[in-house]
């Protein structure tokens, strides 16, 4: 076993972005699901199933987009304060193990 230290000096802003955005779009698709559910409930326990189905939607389609485009965009801002920051004191330093024929 040999360990190797590796620096992250910097990071790909819109990579960040896409992962922050695929997260955060997973997770409001799920929350939306839930929240969809629930609006359907209530919505036809109040005899309005109209208003129900649009809700529902308005959960399941909109809020994912919405949260996907506020991730990407939050990750862009943490991958450029990442990178300033990185300049000035050197980056996250990983250490790996790995065995000599890996490599």
């Amino acid at each position: 076993m040999a360990l190797r230290k590796v620096t992250i000096r910097q990071v790909d802003i819109v990579s960040a972005g896409k992962i922050q955005a695929a997260i955060l779009g997973a997770f409001a698709l799920i929350i939306g699901v839930i929240l969809g559910i629930t609006v359907l409930i209530t919505g036809f326990a109040n005899e309005r199933p109209g208003m129900a189905i649009i809700g529902f939607l308005g959960a399941v389609i909109l809020l994912p987009l919405v949260y996907a485009f506020f991730g990407f965009v939050s990750g862009v801002i943490g991958a450029l304060v990442y990178n300033l920051a990185a300049n000035s004191v050197g980056g996250i330093q990983l250490e790996f193990k790995y065995d000599e024929g890996q490599l």
